[in-house]
């Protein structure tokens, strides 16, 4: 039996494949790029986060940087964290870091947050002995 090396592609011609797929590798990549761009930039639900140090000093409602008494069965101290636009529909998030956390404890920081026109509001069993550094993730639904 006799082989026909004619109908085999020869070297240049795989080179010039090879290219072609590269080209049409980079146009896909650059598309997924450019699609991945767009939706972040119109994306709703980017968090905005920053740190906010709690206070332990006590106060009347209305006053500013102190923990006041409400009487809520659980949670009777309440701490509001003024945000600007912050409306009751955003989402909050909240961490206490490590070096906080004992001090959280210790008060009976409550692990949910309120959402409210202008301010997060925070929640505790009592008023903390020091003050309590909270990173808060606020997001728009």
């Amino acid at each position: 039996m006799a082989i026909d090396l004619t109908s085999l592609p020869n070297l240049s011609h795989l080179r010039s494949l090879s290219l072609k797929v590269k080209e049409e590798q980079a146009a896909i990549l650059q598309t997924c790029t450019a699609a991945l761009t767009e939706m972040n930039s119109v994306k709703m639900n980017k968090p905005i986060i920053g740190d906010e140090v709690v206070g332990t000093s006590t106060g009347s409602s209305g006053s500013t940087n102190v923990w006041v008494n409400d009487n809520a069965v659980d949670f009777p101290y309440y701490y509001d964290i003024p945000v600007t636009g912050l409306t009751s529909s955003h989402y909050i998030e909240m961490e206490i870091p490590t070096a906080s956390l004992k001090t959280a404890y210790d008060c009976g920081l409550s692990p949910s947050v309120e959402s409210m026109t202008g301010a997060i509001r925070l929640r505790a069993a009592e008023v903390p002995n020091a003050s309590i550094t909270v990173q808060v993730k606020i997001y728009s639904l």
